[in-house]
């Protein structure tokens, strides 16, 4: 029996408006989808780039690592547009500072370098952020106290902290004695050694272009110089090999968390390369029960949401959530790295303390581990071995930030161990490398094998000694 149309004449008129709408709806959906279409669909270079024109002014934050393609360095905007709060017109214009126009004479500053290069154009950005315009003596004085303050701030916030949660070193007998060891393998020279120890790498290959080059005009039995040095430390030596059973014995099927910059990815290489005897099939799984993952926090940042409060995403600074409650469940071991950024001392040190009491408050039995930061080497292709370490007067004059990481480190150093964590001062490791780096436009990661290779070592002796302590 057919549906009697005519006589429900109400009925075809509730199914005609509702046709009408729906088309009215959709019409509207299609032509509002363009206003919004720049935040559904991946950013792509060309887009990063022209949303960098819409960073408030009063930004303070420039990451030295978040940009591959321009040398992973911020770029050069004017200080007075990046680096200074935002101010109301001035009457009169500025006076300026003295030394404010970089120097545009090529010179031989750093040890590396082989022929003359121009100082960056950040060299005397701004003395808001930087201490290249004081002494040595001054310098020295400003990290004494940026320390005590650092350690101050973080007692105050967390109380007294004995032992390293997340290890049997429950006396502060048996932390000092841990430390103390770290301190030891991160402490080396680097020696020529044609047999040194290395990695085989066989995962992301950003890290294996320096092998890929070599072995187009060398055999395979050669070996690249920078594969030709070994990290020694005397008093207290690194393995030749690395037991993958021993390792996986260490971690006890504990998962890790890496957080931190792109440059903080690289020890997520070294983990793959040293646990795996082939490329990794399923995501960060190791040849153990435990799994391995990174999440790029470039401040390590506490907020829940990445991007900014606009909706507009950050070009400068990524901060993927970390702290969240089945994160924390599901990785009881993290490794650590605030990213090199322009910013005060305090900012640095209030943000940091921050993040590690909101991760003891949140999982007390976490195992915290904290990398330090290494400096970059411009024109780093000029490189073809080792250095000496940096005076302070050569650290002076590095670009982004990098003269001013001596002092982050060691107010790092102080806020991670009062809040129960372990510092591992990786950066000293690589900080006297300047070759072996990707190179190119990239003078701040490594290729793999080369400096990074100790980086496994000082790891796997960590989560070793842990485990027998």
């Amino acid at each position: 029996m057919a549906f009697p149309w005519r006589r429900l004449t109400w009925a075809r008129f509730i199914v005609y408006f509702a046709v009408i709408a729906l088309v009215y709806h959709l019409l509207h959906s299609f032509s509002t989808s363009k206003s919004t279409a720049e935040f559904s669909h991946p950013a792509t270079s060309s887009d990063l780039e022209s949303e960098a024109s819409l960073f408030r002014p009063d930004t303070a934050y420039a990451s030295a690592y978040t940009q591959p393609d321009k040398v992973y360095a911020p770029a050069h905007p004017p200080p007075d547009t990046v680096y200074a709060p935002a101010k109301a017109p001035a009457k009169a214009p500025a006076k300026e500072e003295p030394n404010t126009p970089p120097n545009t004479t090529e010179t031989l500053d750093l040890p590396w370098y082989t022929r003359p290069h121009p100082p960056s154009l950040l060299h005397h950005a701004s003395h808001n952020f930087t201490t290249q315009h004081l002494s040595t003596e001054e310098r020295l004085a400003r990290k004494k106290t940026a320390v005590e303050k650092a350690k101050t701030v973080a007692q105050r916030k967390m109380g007294d902290m004995v032992g390293i949660p997340g290890t049997r070193l429950n006396t502060q007998e048996k932390a000092d004695k841990m430390r103390a060891m770290v301190d030891c393998w991160t402490s080396g020279t680097w020696q020529s050694h044609k047999n040194a120890f290395q990695l085989e790498h066989i995962q992301d290959p950003t890290y294996g272009y320096c092998d890929k080059k070599f072995y187009k005009t060398h055999a395979e039995t050669e070996r690249r110089e920078a594969t030709q040095y070994s990290w020694t430390t005397p008093t207290c030596p690194l393995p030749d090999t690395l037991p993958i059973k021993k390792w996986c014995k260490a971690l006890n099927g504990r998962n890790l968390l890496l957080v931190g910059d792109l440059v903080q990815y690289q020890l997520h290489e070294v983990f793959l390369d040293a646990m795996r005897e082939g490329p990794t099939v399923c995501f960060g799984e190791l040849n153990c029960k435990a799994t391995l993952r990174y999440l790029r926090n470039d401040i390590l940042s506490t907020q829940r949401s990445s991007g900014t409060p606009d909706g507009h995403p950050s070009v400068d600074i990524i901060e993927w959530s970390f702290v969240t409650s089945n994160i924390l469940r599901d990785y009881p071991i993290m490794i650590l790295n605030r990213s090199p950024v322009i910013e005060t001392d305090d900012d640095f040190m209030y943000s940091l303390t921050n993040t590690l009491y909101r991760l003891r408050l949140s999982s007390p039995n976490l195992l915290i581990i904290y990398r330090s930061s290494a400096v970059g080497h411009p024109y780093c292709d000029d490189a073809t071995g080792p250095i000496s370490p940096l005076t302070d007067e050569e650290r002076k004059k590095l670009p982004f930030g990098w003269s001013e990481l001596d002092r982050r480190n060691a107010m790092a150093r102080a806020t991670v161990e009062a809040m129960g964590g372990l510092f591992v001062d990786l950066a000293a490791v690589v900080d006297t490398r300047p070759d072996g780096h990707v190179g190119k436009q990239d003078c701040s990661r490594y290729c793999i094998p080369g400096p990074l290779d100790p980086w496994a070592q000082i790891l796997y002796q960590i989560f070793v000694h842990l485990d027998s302590i």
